[in-house]
């Protein structure tokens, strides 16, 4: 019975690994930064890609800022100065008891600031005055009433900027003793601690805009809540990654490479050739949660497509055609190739799982076969016994052989699975689309 139970277990899980991938990313590679991207092309594409779910421009493009990264900074020096401008009127507001103006004001300017936090920590007045700014909005709400909000204006500035400190030189005392509170009880509460591995190694990292060292980096502390991770690798700032930090250990891998290739507009995403294009593609991929990415490459009157197993890090197709007919193009990523071309990555499927129950039951089934056949205490069939006073081991060899040709046929069940991932896959031929 329990065999049964087993093969039934293992056959069920075979079949459940053997499903065909349901969803796609699509995203085009440029040969060069100074082009711009197609995403009319890319839209062709992905309409025709056979995916229960394809994610392409516009919502690939948000998952990557929501989930991956989004791009450093690239706000001018006259709109940093209107920012800033924008706060100074808020304090004014303030200070002149126009409450509701002075809120809305330091409310707008500080959200787009920490939208550019990169830039913000590159400027100690900048830093201070973001910093002075959420502390002022904190007494204006307080002011208004709204304290749980006033609350969570300080909370965030606590978590943003846990090295400055507001004093009675500048502020109320009674707002200092609230910033005070909530500053001991954070720090007398767990804080969570990011891993930050980068590729080159050696890079500089910073938090929400603030430099914490050089990677690696074993346990960034950091009080619960959402930061912004950036590194500086080679004079040159990285995208910059929103982390939601918990009590649970997270690890953020940077890799410049894949970073420099990545690039994101205001309605699209897309990846300049080079090394870093295939990194890149799979980061996307684990960060999205497609199963594959397919990686669209054009130039005048030719394209071609490429298709990347984001589980195994590694293109397994590739095809050629036109941009008028991309369709077809789409339809021979799952052709086969042509004369001495190579094969593509083996995919798991039914006959993988049928081999994989055979191979579990054979061998643990022929496994507790044999060692029934030897377990001490039972009685001998025979006056034959062994050192120990048990059956001696070849009292009982009609369970014996049984027991070996269900271990051998388990584990060449299981090596027709090995060769058959080594050899790969002819791909299937599809017919062209109209």
């Amino acid at each position: 019975m329990r065999s049964l139970v087993l093969m039934a277990f293992v056959a069920q899980s075979s079949i459940a690994w053997a499903q065909p991938r349901q969803s796609t990313a699509v995203i085009q590679v440029l040969a060069d930064e100074r082009l711009s991207p197609d995403p009319v092309l890319v839209d062709r594409i992905a309409d025709a890609v056979p995916s229960a779910r394809v994610v392409h421009s516009t919502r690939l493009n948000e998952l990557i800022a929501q989930r991956l990264s989004r791009p450093s900074s690239n706000t001018t020096e006259s709109v940093m100065q209107g920012l800033r401008n924008l706060i100074d009127e808020g304090l004014d507001d303030f200070w002149e008891n126009r409450f509701d103006s002075s809120i809305r004001k330091l409310t707008e300017a500080s959200g787009a600031l920490r939208t550019v936090i990169d830039r913000v920590g590159q400027s100690e007045f900048t830093t201070r005055r973001l910093f002075e700014s959420q502390i002022i909005l904190a007494v204006a709400l307080k002011h208004g009433g709204d304290i749980d909000r006033a609350v969570e204006v300080l909370r965030q500035t606590i978590r943003t900027f846990p090295q400055i400190q507001p004093t009675t030189a500048d502020f109320q005392p009674e707002i200092v003793q609230l910033y005070q509170n909530l500053r001991r009880e954070m720090d007398a509460s767990e804080t969570g601690r990011v891993r930050v591995e980068t590729d080159p190694s050696h890079c500089g990292v910073l938090r929400d805009g603030q430099y914490v060292g050089v990677s690696p980096l074993a346990a960034v502390p950091a009080h619960v809540g959402h930061h912004t991770f950036q590194v500086r690798c080679n004079g040159r700032l990285s995208r910059v990654r929103g982390v939601v930090v918990t009590l649970e250990p997270i690890t953020i891998r940077v890799s410049s490479r894949a970073d420099n290739a990545l690039r994101s507009g205001e309605n699209t995403s897309w990846l300049v050739d080079g090394p870093g294009a295939l990194p890149a593609a799979i980061e996307i991929g684990h960060a999205t949660g497609v199963d594959r990415v397919v990686l669209v490459r054009s130039s005048p009157g030719a394209l071609r497509l490429e298709e990347v197993d984001v589980r195994r890090g590694r293109a397994v197709a590739r095809s050629e055609g036109t941009n008028a007919r991309a369709e077809v193009a789409v339809a021979a990523l799952s052709a086969p190739p042509e004369a001495g071309g190579g094969r593509v990555g083996h995919s798991i499927d039914a006959l993988d799982g049928v081999l994989l129950s055979a191979a579990a039951v054979g061998i643990l089934g022929g496994t507790a076969l044999a060692l029934a056949s030897v377990l001490p205490g039972r009685r001998c069939a025979s006056t034959t016994i062994d050192s120990e006073g048990d059956c001696a081991y070849l009292e009982v060899p009609g369970n014996l052989w049984p027991a070996a040709g269900a271990i051998a046929a388990g584990g060449v069940a299981g090596l027709v699975v090995l060769i058959r991932l080594i050899a790969g896959d002819a791909p299937e031929a599809r017919p062209d689309a109209p």
